[in-house]
């Protein structure tokens, strides 16, 4: 049996939320052992693992948004926003790149990189919130 219409809908979602529709090719030709790069040929088996595996990928991917999320927040309360209240993302991407322990911007940062930036952000919020405070 070939993959069903919700799976292959499920599929590409998943693609896109994971940002690896240009792999989309690559994938289905690893999950159908070398038979084909269409996932409209995958069978229903070989869909669902490429799918399990997907969700894993979505899950990982969510976890780092909720730490980018928590270093947003934190830029509001500095007050490290543009006129229109949103978070000045040039003035916190200048600070990645030149500050950070790796040197690049915060959506560049993978999942397993992100503690120690929300660690080492931390340190800037906790000094900024001292002079406003004062």
């Amino acid at each position: 049996m070939t993959i069903t219409s919700n799976q292959n809908k499920q599929l590409h979602s998943l693609l896109s939320a994971t940002n690896m529709y240009k792999q989309k090719a690559n994938l289905v030709f690893g999950y159908s052992n070398g038979r084909t790069e269409s996932s409209k040929e995958l069978t229903i088996y070989e869909a669902q693992a490429l799918i399990n595996y997907l969700k894993t990928l979505d899950n990982t991917a969510e976890q780092a948004n909720v730490m980018r999320r928590k270093i947003l927040s934190m830029c509001h309360r500095i007050k490290w926003e543009n006129a229109d209240g949103s978070v000045d993302m040039d003035r916190l991407n200048k600070w990645c790149v030149e500050q950070s322990y790796l040197k690049k911007e915060l959506n560049a940062y993978t999942y397993k990189e992100l503690p120690t930036l929300v660690s080492t952000f931390q340190k800037v919020y906790r000094f900024y919130m001292k002079k406003i405070s004062v």
